[in-house]
């Protein structure tokens, strides 16, 4: 709307005109999260080692919907990496573990002590397909989650 004049008073309006009526129904997804980027080169000399992922990384895998959430705690500098994979696919995706800006005062209050890093990350469902063991590599070393995932 253009007003050929400046107006200082604004009238709050209603949402709705008293002659609608809102009718809840069904909800739909519409459109999609995308492809998660996956990170093209392999880490040389990784060690597998056999052993489920040690506890001192906290990690934690949730399921959802449209994709695969990550969260685990790791130190400064380390190389992290989420893997998918099975006889005929591989997808590798690189965690990043540099500390990001807060954006509001109040997450100073959860701030940690130590210099670990929390770290969150996702991977969407579209571009997957098939059953994928989860593996987690960090440094050189190839960690089993025992976790297999159907796309």
């Amino acid at each position: 709307m253009h007003l050929p004049a400046n107006y200082y008073r604004a009238e709050k309006m209603s949402l709705y005109s008293k002659q609608e009526t809102l009718v809840l129904g069904k909800g739909s997804q519409l459109g999609s999260l995308g492809v998660t980027e996956e990170f093209s080169t392999d880490i040389p000399d990784v060690e597998d080692t056999g052993l489920i992922i040690p506890e001192r990384y906290k990690p934690k895998f949730a399921l959802e919907e449209d994709r695969l959430a990550f969260k685990g705690s790791f130190e400064k500098g380390q190389v992290v990496m989420l893997v998918l994979e099975n006889n005929e696919a591989k997808h590798q995706y690189y965690i990043p573990t540099t500390k990001k800006p807060f954006t509001a005062m109040c997450v100073g209050t959860f701030l940690q002590e130590d210099d670990s890093r929390v770290v969150e990350y996702y991977v969407n469902k579209e571009g997957l397909s098939g059953s994928l063991e989860v593996y987690l590599v960090v440094d050189d070393k190839k960690y089993h989650t025992g976790i297999t995932i159907d796309f």
